[in-house]
């Protein structure tokens, strides 16, 4: 059974299973990606997953799935299934998340649970975790929010 934290791959196996076709390939253009990525940080967080979350000491659960990203405390358990979820959607080819934003939720989560609570959420070492985040942060359609948040990322990983 294939490890799910993709433990012990390099940052070119990384970017060999992450690689994105030629632009005259690409199905979605960055406009489209970027549309579709604000509207999926504008979603709230799994219902189950804040039921989960309701049994820490947060105060209050993020409304959206950006404000999650973006908290100071972020609670662990709506990140995990955050990263999980678009782990599995960047997995699956009938998926109808495109591709780009399933990975771009999948590093913004590990992203905030790494600047946010100087925590790791993957196995990834600090090479393929840097590869991702940087692909993230140049990406046209990205928004300011969580080019930020991949900054600080790249920062704590060197």
């Amino acid at each position: 059974m294939p490890d799910p934290d993709l433990h012990g791959t390099t940052a070119d196996q990384l970017a060999r299973l992450l690689a994105f076709h030629d632009q005259s390939d690409r199905f979605w253009e960055p406009p489209e990606l970027a549309a579709i990525l604000r509207h999926q940080l504008q979603l709230r967080p799994g219902a189950d997953d804040i039921a989960d979350a309701a049994d820490s000491e947060e105060p209050a659960q993020p409304a959206t799935q950006l404000e999650l990203l973006c908290s100071d405390d972020p609670p662990v358990p709506l990140l995990l299934a955050m990263k999980e979820g678009a782990k599995a959607s960047g997995q699956d080819p009938n998926a109808p998340l495109p591709e780009e934003v399933a990975t771009a939720l999948y590093f913004g989560a590990i992203a905030a649970a790494l600047v946010r609570l100087d925590r790791r959420l993957t196995r990834l070492d600090n090479d393929g975790l840097a590869w991702g985040f940087q692909w993230a942060m140049e990406q046209p359609w990205m928004v300011a929010e969580l080019r930020d948040l991949f900054r600080s990322a790249l920062q704590r990983v060197g």
